[in-house]
């Protein structure tokens, strides 16, 4: 829940997202993990993401664990497709959007942000 108190809080538990958000895309449009079962290639692509440096190692292991939570559960995971599928929808002229930085509308500081969140 976000309230005044924690904006900025927020952004700078949010900011390495909105940074690494289009090597993710980029790695996760690439990334690999056919041959193996759903839950195998979770933890391969969690473990491929800490490689890449995109991810925490701590998130690899929150991964792990649910995994294991899941299947104490008796989850049974989805069956997986071994033939890729086309896209049922391709948008014809698409425009790529570019992430310009635009000021806080809370704080009003925009750029400033980075000199606030190296003082703590």
């Amino acid at each position: 829940v976000r309230n005044a108190h924690n904006y900025l809080r927020d952004f700078i538990d949010e900011e390495e997202l909105y940074y690494k958000s289009g090597r993710y895309i980029s790695y996760l449009e690439k990334w690999n993990g056919r041959g193996l079962d759903f839950f195998n290639r979770m933890l391969k692509l969690a473990i491929d993401l800490v490689v890449e440096d995109i991810w925490k190692p701590i998130d690899a292991v929150v991964v792990e664990a649910w995994i294991e939570d899941l299947v104490s559960f008796g989850y049974e995971p989805p069956k997986l497709s071994t033939t890729p599928k086309p896209c049922k929808h391709v948008i014809e002229n698409a425009k790529e959007m570019k992430f310009q930085q635009q000021p806080s509308s809370h704080l009003r500081i925009g750029k400033k942000m980075k000199e606030i969140q190296s003082l703590g």
